[in-house]
């Protein structure tokens, strides 16, 4: 009979290779190789590395590794069919003791099937996400197109309740998973955006229209590439169709090309139908899309 375990330092290498497995081979080697990496310098757990046993034998495995911002990033389980539902229920009983309140998983839409341990123990399917890139060197430098009235001051870390504000009213009827919001506190979100790649605080703006804050705009740079992440760009309600979106996201590329960036790439929800065409129309292409799944969870006190 099977047991589910935290997976032993002698059983990470075959527990990797057997969670990448599904991989293209071309791409599998670095990928185990980079997730090894992650695990010695401390960027992942190794606690977040759930295997199931038959004897002696590896079975199955299921990778879970806490993000910043209380949630919980999930790979697709790779086990027989009732051994994975217990991996998914062990890796979410255990996100809850360490204070994550939502669980999420990306996938290939062609990997749909997989996903079943995860909808039979609380995850729901929320959307599909379209990555979208924007290469420097295919294309030729916009007219910035700002109105004379919109200022951007980059984050203050003095005035963070006056961001935190804006990026929260940003969120209200947002098309770009609107099943979050009101599930995580601002300084949960902020954490969020800071823990992703390399945090640059210079690229944090707070958008104002005669000195009121209509919007935020939030940059990362991908650690170890020439390649930044538009992690957000979001406009408060009443402002929304005057064309900010469009002077914040041109910002974004002016301020890339004094940084020498090579690429922005971004994620946009399917259903954000005028954030796709904005992005699109500035010279964006589609890369990859990948469907979202979400658990929300009540957290529970280690005993």
């Amino acid at each position: 009979m099977w047991r589910i375990e935290i997976a032993r330092t002698d059983d990470r290498p075959k527990a990797l290779a057997m969670a990448f497995s599904r991989m293209p081979e071309v791409d599998r080697a670095a990928t185990i190789q980079r997730a090894m990496t992650l695990l010695a310098n401390g960027i992942w757990t190794p606690d977040g590395i759930w295997i199931a046993r038959d004897s002696s034998r590896l079975i199955g495995v299921l990778i879970a590794q806490p993000l910043q911002g209380a949630s919980c990033l999930f790979w697709l389980p790779i086990a027989p069919h009732d051994c994975a539902d217990a991996l998914v229920s062990a890796a979410l009983a255990w996100c809850r003791t360490r204070g994550c309140t939502i669980a999420q998983a990306f996938y290939p839409p062609d990997e749909s099937a997989w996903t079943a341990p995860f909808l039979r123990n609380g995850f729901r399917y929320i959307t599909r996400l379209h990555h979208l890139e924007y290469d420097f060197s295919l294309n030729t430098e916009p007219k910035p197109e700002f109105a004379t009235d919109l200022r951007l001051d980059s984050c203050d870390p003095n005035l963070p309740t006056e961001f935190g504000t804006t990026l929260l009213q940003t969120y209200e009827d947002s098309l770009d998973c609107p099943e979050l919001n009101g599930r995580r506190s601002v300084d949960e979100i902020l954490a969020g955006h800071r823990g992703t790649g390399t945090y640059h605080p210079d690229c944090w703006w707070l958008a104002r229209r005669k000195d009121v804050p209509i919007g935020v705009l939030i940059m990362t740079e991908i650690v170890n590439t020439t390649t930044w992440e538009l992690a957000y760009v979001g406009i408060t309600p009443k402002q929304r169709g005057f064309g900010f979106g469009r002077a914040l996201t041109l910002h974004a590329l002016a301020a890339l090309r004094e940084r020498n960036a090579q690429r922005l790439t971004l994620a946009v929800d399917a259903r954000n139908t005028p954030a796709r065409r904005l992005y699109e129309s500035l010279g964006f292409t589609e890369t990859e899309p990948l469907d979202v799944v979400l658990c929300f969870l009540a957290t529970t006190t280690p005993t």
